[in-house]
């Protein structure tokens, strides 16, 4: 009983000592296992293959109201990616693909993928990137099937493609709409000036004859109300031409989008994942959960205190 104390303090000492051997055995088993999971998963994971297609938007030449005033690619590349993103590109990708029946659920008593599932899967398997050289979108798809990813790149570019065409016919139904706006405000001032031309020249009495050099200061006023006819005269021949054109330009097929497309083609080699890494990872996690067991073991034997000597008291042993 008297040993007890001591024991104690003892085993105490005893673990404090080995805390630091504790703590990094207990480090390296962890780490260990971390990398031996990872790389396992690496090894048995199935390829992902990667196919990209290059959309330049040359905003210098773009007529679009997605690129009007805007000439920093750094305002630009996310915006259009956000477009990229939506359903009103992905919906044509998946009615161009047929998706709803390609990625169809397996089992047959239960129904083909609603819209909202393909559009989850389709940005899932999205990539997309900014390219370092200017206004430059890299369009990647990732998928199991090189083929398939190479397919989801290029419709959606054309998609992009078709929607920016139509973006361009709109605008220009709006520019018609404004120009005629314009030629009727302009109208209704070009004729207010002839009035009050009409009526100065009346009320002054200026000589038909008589010419804006020689004119005298009484008759100013015609002649200034005069040139404000012509140059709103001049500028209602503008419109109606801007109009004509338009016009003309909406009977026509779809205007260039100016939007430089480079296809994507299918991927020879995979992105991910990588065996000779998940190969090193997973030793590397073996060794190290070796490593940090024989650590733990180690530490883990505490040897039995020594034999405790019988003390002589004055009454005898």
């Amino acid at each position: 009983m008297d040993r007890l104390p001591g024991l104690a303090a003892y085993f105490l000492a005893s673990a404090m000592s080995k805390l630091p051997q504790i703590l990094c055995g207990g480090l390296l088993l962890g780490l260990g296992l971390g990398l031996l999971a990872n790389g396992l998963w690496q090894l048995a994971a199935p390829f992902e293959y990667r196919a990209s297609a290059r959309l330049d938007l040359v905003p210098a030449a773009a007529l679009t109201n997605s690129f009007a005033n805007i000439e920093d690619a750094a305002d630009l590349l996310p915006q259009e990616m956000e477009v990229l993103r939506s359903e009103k590109i992905l919906d044509r990708v998946a009615a161009q693909l047929d998706l709803r029946h390609i990625w169809s659920k397996p089992s047959p008593s239960q129904s083909k993928l609603t819209t909202g599932e393909i559009m989850i899967r389709l940005r899932r398997q999205m990539d997309l990137r900014m390219a370092a050289d200017g206004y430059v979108i890299d369009l990647g798809f990732i998928s199991h099937d090189p083929k398939e990813a190479a397919r989801l790149a290029n419709a959606t570019a054309e998609a992009y493609e078709q929607y920016l065409s139509e973006v361009l016919k709109k605008q220009a139904a709006i520019d018609i709409q404004q120009f005629e706006k314009d030629r009727d405000r302009v109208k209704l001032k070009q004729a207010a000036f002839q009035t009050t031309a009409i009526q100065l020249q009346a009320s002054l009495h200026v000589p038909e004859t008589q010419t804006e050099s020689n004119a005298s200061a009484t008759f100013q006023p015609y002649w200034a109300a005069k040139h404000e006819a012509e140059k709103y005269t001049n500028i209602l021949a503008l419109l109606e031409q801007k109009i004509a054109a338009e016009k003309l330009a909406a009977t026509q097929p779809p205007p260039p989008t100016q939007l430089l497309i480079t296809p994507a083609e299918t991927p020879q080699q995979p992105c991910w994942p990588d065996r000779r890494l998940g190969a090193g990872m997973a030793g590397g996690g073996l060794m190290l959960t070796l490593l940090g067991y024989w650590y733990r073991k180690r530490s883990g034997r505490t040897p039995l205190p020594p034999a405790a000597t019988p003390v002589c008291r004055p009454a005898g042993c």
